[in-house]
């Protein structure tokens, strides 16, 4: 999986990408405010991105507002991801022209807006294309039933979603009810929440407690399918082809209408 370590915290690559262009763009454009004279330039570089980061929020929200309106609270719920690019561009331009209008310069604002969209776009090239793993042949126990045979999965002509979790993950707990749900609920994809590392007494122990089932859980406790996959971090969504082949991994907390995506696109595309 494509992920970034500063340290004890890890970024998916495309939040990655977007922090790093945010931050060439204000460099840049304290850079450019310096060069130029310029001083307007600097003073409206913040505002300018926090125009950008609620408007990608803002156009996300509104284009799936049915989901959102039965929750309103989600819509500060950001560590789920969920962004609109357009809605980006819109604010930005937005905020830009506002910022010309109130006396800064216009070539050196864009030079500075395009050295964010260079490196946002430059990192976001390494995920233009997802390295298709194969499902391994790993045969993990449940807590309760008959074992889960991982390769087997793809012979039954069904996309696979494999969920990396663990009890003492936070975004993992926030999630899983919204997985069990969806195993429940879908008759057209197998889902299976593979813990990772812990003991059979301990996740029955929390299953237990928050009142979910078990029927879709397994047991990774030698963590091979994370190694196998190269995943950094947990919670970790796995989206799998019919094949058997990984088409696209999440790496942290998912929301319902990320999750609803990337499972369209996995059921039509079979």
């Amino acid at each position: 999986m494509s992920a970034i370590e500063i340290g004890p915290l890890v970024l998916s690559l495309p939040r990655f990408a977007a922090v790093a262009g945010l931050g060439a763009f204000l460099v840049a454009a304290e850079a450019l405010a310096r060069l130029s004279g310029d001083r307007r330039l600097a003073a409206w570089s913040g505002p300018i991105a926090l125009a950008g980061a609620a408007g990608a929020r803002l156009g996300h929200v509104l284009q799936n507002w049915e989901s959102f309106a039965a929750d309103p609270l989600r819509v500060f719920a950001v560590w789920q991801g969920g962004f609109s690019p357009w809605g980006a561009a819109i604010a930005v331009t937005a905020a830009a022209a506002l910022a010309v209008i109130r006396g800064t310069r216009l070539v050196p604002l864009v030079a500075a807006l395009w050295a964010g969209v260079v490196v946002w776009q430059a990192i976001l090239l390494d995920l233009r294309d997802t390295e298709e793993i194969a499902l391994p042949p790993l045969v993990l126990p449940a807590p309760d039933g008959p074992p889960v045979d991982l390769a087997a999965l793809a012979e039954d002509d069904r996309p696979v979603v494999l969920n990396l979790w663990a009890t003492w993950c936070p975004p993992c707990r926030r999630e899983m009810p919204l997985l069990i749900e969806t195993a429940r609920r879908r008759d057209d994809v197998t889902v299976v929440l593979v813990n990772q590392g812990e003991s059979a007494a301990q996740v029955r122990a929390y299953l237990a407690a928050e009142g979910l089932a078990a029927d879709d859980v397994a047991l990774d406790q030698r963590e091979a399918l994370a190694a196998h996959y190269g995943t950094v971090g947990l919670p970790a969504t796995l989206f799998i082809g019919a094949d058997g082949l990984l088409r696209h991994s999440h790496l942290g907390e998912i929301s319902p209408e990320i999750l609803a995506r990337r499972l369209d696109r996995l059921t039509t595309a079979r």
